[in-house]
């Protein structure tokens, strides 16, 4: 699945650890308050005539403050939609693998953002990703 080969990368980067502060589709209920969930989200419409598929992952960023839930969603953000190289131009992840997967592009479909506080007050940030890979 393509969620877990994300979780793989993200956690290989060092940007998280997966079962201590990293957790897939829920949170469990003794989650540290500093963490981030990666989870499945639904994507456009199938494609019909070419040989990809899309799929959508939405990352969760949640911390006690609101800058350091930002920060850790920026650094996810910046690995699968790119960030400006030195020369000021846009480098954009694409033909890659994860896992079994061919990336042949991704892409965020919107900056972090934040969720309002959960319901202990603890401050969270998300944003979706999309990846197209070959099939």
């Amino acid at each position: 699945m393509l969620i877990q080969e994300v979780i793989n990368d993200i956690e290989a980067a060092g940007i998280a650890t997966f079962g201590v502060d990293m957790f897939g589709s829920l949170y469990p209920a003794d989650a540290p308050t500093k963490c981030i969930l990666i989870r499945e989200s639904s994507g456009p419409q199938p494609e019909k005539e070419l040989p990809i598929r899309y799929y959508m992952i939405q990352v969760l960023s949640r911390a006690l403050y609101y800058p350091v839930a930002n920060e850790k969603s920026w650094e996810i953000y910046k690995r699968y939609h790119g960030e400006r190289g030195a020369g000021g131009q846009w480098v954009a992840p694409h033909n890659y693998s994860l896992g079994d997967y061919y990336i042949q592009a991704s892409r965020a479909l919107q900056i972090p953002s934040d969720m309002s506080p959960d319901e202990r007050g603890r401050s969270e940030v998300t944003f979706n990703i999309e990846f197209t890979v070959r099939i």
